[in-house]
């Protein structure tokens, strides 16, 4: 069994600290032409993780 070693990332999200796993052989991102690549490839996962990351951030307390 064979074991690789894939560096996290650390960062906070609205006051909490969540860890970034990426895969080292495709970056991510949420740019416009990640999201268009995202789609194009049928990589919906990954469109929705970019989508949720483009949006901006409701206010702390704000009424929908």
């Amino acid at each position: 069994m064979a074991t690789f070693l894939i560096p996290g990332k650390r960062m906070f999200v609205a006051g909490q600290l969540v860890e970034l796993w990426e895969d080292p052989e495709m970056a991510f991102g949420w740019g416009r032409d990640d999201l268009e690549r995202y789609a194009d490839r049928e990589q919906w996962v990954l469109l929705f993780n970019a989508m949720m990351l483009s949006v901006p951030c409701p206010e702390i307390g704000s009424a929908s």
